[in-house]
């Protein structure tokens, strides 16, 4: 007989994270047959790793492909892209390596996943849902893609959720130790894109933020 873990290789998903409705359907059998013979003795072996109810993990030591945590964080939440310092270290934009994996999210309450591989944060910033994932792109590694903001997204996204106020290019340059010449790489574009995201008068923390990138414009002549 299979394992939980050949069965769904078998598959051929290259899936990592599944809910318990993909288990089923993947798995077959009824609830009780599937967690007595699949569910229950994969996670018990280290095979399959319970993120919350209702949420598995295949472990990396028999997960199909290599896992990154980019595409874990957009597997545990698809309606989510990769943003914040997060995305700021994977551009290579802030010199620190960042330990907490952090995406962004509207129209749900902030939450994290503690895991295995790490913990991953969702953060919610308020904007028009039409306009989320404006600044984003869609990324590969190790085989396997997600979605993450480009620099100035991740910039703009971090300025709203710590609600910092523009005081000088310095507090970029030498307090988070971006270089002028990322900065110098920017165009008049990418601020034009990332300032209509956040265009929502109704949200105080989504004004600071344009007024953030329009001073940052006017420094850097763009």
């Amino acid at each position: 007989m299979l394992t939980t873990i050949e069965k769904l290789q078998t598959m051929g998903t290259g899936v990592n994270v599944f809910s318990t409705k993909e288990l089923a359907r993947f798995l077959g059998g009824n609830k009780t047959q599937r967690y007595n013979k699949f569910i229950n003795p994969a996670i018990d072996n280290g095979e399959l790793i319970r993120i919350k109810r209702g949420i598995y993990m295949i472990s990396p030591k028999y997960a199909p492909v290599k896992l990154n945590e980019y595409s874990i964080a957009h597997e545990l939440v698809s309606e989510s892209y990769v943003s914040f310092e997060t995305a700021l270290s994977y551009h290579q934009w802030i010199p620190e390596k960042v330990t907490v994996i952090a995406s962004a999210i509207t129209g749900r309450k902030s939450f994290s996943y503690k895991t295995p591989l790490g913990l991953f944060e969702y953060q919610k910033i308020s904007v028009d849902p039409a306009k989320f994932f404006t600044g984003v792109f869609r990324e590969e590694l190790d085989g396997k893609t997600f979605w993450i903001a480009k620099p100035l997204r991740a910039l703009a996204d971090l300025i709203f959720e710590r609600e910092w106020q523009w005081v000088g290019i310095d507090f970029l340059t030498d307090g988070l130790r971006i270089d002028d010449d990322e900065l110098e790489t920017l165009e008049s574009i990418d601020f034009e894109n990332i300032i209509e995201v956040y265009r929502t008068p109704k949200f105080y923390r989504a004004k600071r933020v344009n007024t953030f990138l329009y001073q940052l414009r006017e420094v850097l002549g763009k």
